[in-house]
């Protein structure tokens, strides 16, 4: 049966990131007061960022990318925020084009002079697609009490689409940020964001429908079946559309916070650090086949 999703199909990159906007294009995808999935990225040292791990109150996330003039001009009003807010709120910037290099995004950290804010690469583009993120320059507030997002928009109504201020009007994120801190409603909890429009690598028209059969079969088919299926190594089979529905959340979950698709890093890490010894970042893209889990095991 051809099995359509209600909702436009968002943008992706990669199986990871395919399957992430497809997963939340569906009907119960996220509200406003919905818990956030957990995601795992990458700082420019090689060090993993898990949102469940982040300290404080709150996670703001920065969408940025290289070159854009509107997200470079707010890097120091996102320092300014993080000197105020510090101290109860984790600020993490995440670039978020898929063509940006790790050095060239080092390059724009250091011209720029970020630190001491955390820099995490979403290359896949799998986090801008599950949260609907559409340009740089925008911000996302999460509280970590419940994880939901308590404001989605620009850090403030400076830029807009025909010219600049000279000075905000309404610094939205800090009054965001200040309201939910003194555990008062939110105000604003979402407003219009004026960054530079990112391209996705995976994209369709708005109001194109995603089929289950012709969109999604087949991305399963090439990259989990061979470990998903009736006497795989997987632990559960992705036999049709009804147990992939069932379990749509959960791989919304393994897939942002990097579980799957499983790598040999990640099992070799695991038994290297159990001997002591220090895993290699060598073959961090090199993916695991169906007998290394066995191997390592």
């Amino acid at each position: 049966m051809n099995r359509c999703f209600a909702m436009p199909l968002r943008h992706a990159v990669g199986i990871g990131a395919l399957l992430v906007a497809v997963l939340f294009s569906s009907p119960e995808a996220l509200g406003k007061a919905a818990e956030v999935p957990n995601f795992n990225l990458p700082d420019l040292g090689g060090r993993n960022h898990e949102l469940r791990g982040a300290e404080g109150k709150a996670v703001v996330l920065f969408f940025t990318g290289n070159g854009c003039p509107i997200a470079r001009q707010s890097i120091s009003k996102l320092k300014r925020l993080h000197e105020q807010f510090g101290k109860d709120v984790t600020f993490w910037i995440v670039n978020t084009y898929s063509e940006d290099s790790a050095s060239d995004c080092r390059k724009e950290y250091q011209e720029f002079k970020m630190w001491p804010l955390t820099y995490l690469r979403d290359s896949k583009q799998g986090l801008a697609a599950a949260f609907g993120v559409e340009r740089t320059a925008e911000v996302i507030a999460i509280g970590t009490a419940d994880w939901s997002t308590f404001y989605h928009g620009a850090m403030d109504d400076q830029p807009s689409e025909a010219s600049q201020r000279a000075e905000p009007q309404e610094n939205l994120l800090a009054s965001a940020l200040k309201e939910f801190l003194e555990d008062k409603p939110v105000t604003t909890s979402h407003s219009k964001s004026h960054g530079c429009r990112i391209a996705f690598a995976f994209e369709r028209e708005a109001g194109a429908q995603t089929s289950y059969s012709r969109d999604v079969a087949p991305v399963l088919q090439k990259h989990c079946l061979q470990c998903h299926r009736e006497g795989g190594i997987g632990p559960w089979n992705m036999d049709g559309y009804g147990h992939v529905k069932n379990y749509s959340k959960m791989m919304q979950e393994v897939l942002l916070t990097g579980q799957m698709p499983p790598w040999i890093r990640k099992s070799a890490c695991i038994l290297a650090s159990n001997h002591g010894t220090k895993c290699s970042s060598a073959s961090l893209m090199l993916p695991m086949t169906p007998e290394q889990p066995r191997r390592l095991l």
